[in-house]
């Protein structure tokens, strides 16, 4: 729980309650154990951030859920077929073109960085 600099909760109880309500609904409702978001990776946060350009939290967070799923880390994903992935991510805004930017990322990955993110801002923003 955060704390604001004087001290106070900043979420309250009843906040809390229903909070972990949302949750347990969720985790009922869409089969979500451990969403994604609790064991980020650089890989993760790079694909989830692609695919979250122009599309609502809603709809990325499903599509990352499914698509990690199958596809965990950049050597899987690089191997994967573009039809395969629009299936995944779709209705992610741009999914088309989003499978295949994710795709390529995923191999320059591999190539240039040894399937590692790059920590760097121009080795970052060289890729797709």
């Amino acid at each position: 729980m955060r704390k604001n600099p004087f001290g106070k909760s900043v979420c309250g109880k009843k906040l809390r309650k229903d909070i972990n309500a949302v949750m347990r609904l969720l985790r009922k409702e869409i089969g979500i154990t451990k969403p994604a978001v609790l064991h980020p990776t650089p890989f993760k946060t790079l694909i989830s951030t692609v695919l979250s350009a122009r599309t609502k939290d809603s709809t990325t967070f499903p599509a990352s859920v499914r698509l990690f799923k199958k596809f965990p880390n950049a050597k899987k994903l690089s191997k994967a077929s573009v039809r395969e992935v629009q299936k995944l991510i779709f209705p992610v805004g741009f999914y088309k073109t989003k499978a295949k930017r994710i795709i390529r990322i995923s191999k320059i990955l591999l190539q240039k960085f040894h399937g590692k993110v790059p920590k760097t801002l121009p080795e970052l923003i060289s890729l797709p």
